[in-house]
């Protein structure tokens, strides 16, 4: 995996959507840098805070009752 990642890379590398990838940046929970192309994110950043969020809902809180 390269050092430095584009958003889609990032996407694609960590599972998530596009807006989670961008809601973690915008929370502070991601580090990234603006260049040329965009915004580009660390990919030992990207694998940590990934590793830390929970994917879906929390147990027990099922939006179907």
């Amino acid at each position: 995996m390269k050092a430095e990642l584009t958003i889609a890379e990032a996407v694609a590398a960590s599972g998530r959507s596009k807006t989670t990838v961008y809601r973690w940046m915008d929370e502070g929970l991601l580090r990234f840098e603006e260049t040329s192309e965009g915004r580009t994110v660390r990919s030992i950043d990207l694998m940590r805070v990934a590793g830390r969020q929970r994917r879906g809902r929390p147990k027990g809180t099922s939006k179907y009752r």
